[in-house]
């Protein structure tokens, strides 16, 4: 069966992606996090989806935290943290995201496959995932490395603080 034999290249792909991430890039947007005040999560397209996942993981931590354009979005200030995840990185939204977070005194960090990019080179740390070869159409190497990368990192910064995932299931939306 060929989807098969295609899962098997997805999956080889994702872990040459995820085995070339730098963990001290990782471990460093988990202490960002961590000391974060409150998380602004911004990406569009695929990535933005993902971003939206990861903004429900971060509140299942015990963080608060803004999607960027939603209409409950607060205004982000000195001590808080803007998370952008975006492949090229070359979105001009997402850049001005980050010009205006540091205008305003906010940590800034980046996910991205393309380390020269606007927004990295904006952020204070960028995280690359070196998705750009892939047999796959368009970003679907780096949305999916994005999702395992950031679901890796939730499990990281929850054994770090010794966050149970009872404790995480009742921080989980109840008005159901």
């Amino acid at each position: 069966m060929k989807s098969v034999k295609h899962s098997d290249t997805i999956l080889a792909e994702l872990q040459r992606v995820l085995n070339a991430c730098d963990q001290s890039e990782a471990d460093a947007l988990a202490e960002m996090i961590s000391s974060a005040g409150r998380i602004f999560i911004a990406g569009h397209g695929r990535s933005g989806l993902i971003a939206r996942a990861f903004a429900m993981r971060l509140v299942h931590l015990g963080h608060a935290v803004f999607v960027v354009g939603e209409p409950t979005a607060s205004a982000i200030e000195a001590g808080d943290l803007l998370i952008v995840a975006s492949g090229k990185g070359d979105n001009k939204s997402l850049t001005k995201y980050v010009e205006q977070a540091a205008r305003a005194g906010a940590r800034c960090a980046a996910v991205t496959a393309t380390p020269e990019c606007p927004v990295a080179a904006l952020a204070e740390l960028a995280v690359v995932l070196p998705a750009a070869k892939s047999q796959q159409f368009g970003g679907s190497l780096f949305e999916q490395a994005l999702l395992i990368f950031l679901d890796s990192l939730v499990m990281q910064i929850a054994d770090q603080s010794g966050i149970t995932h009872n404790r995480m299931a009742e921080r989980h939306a109840n008005l159901e």
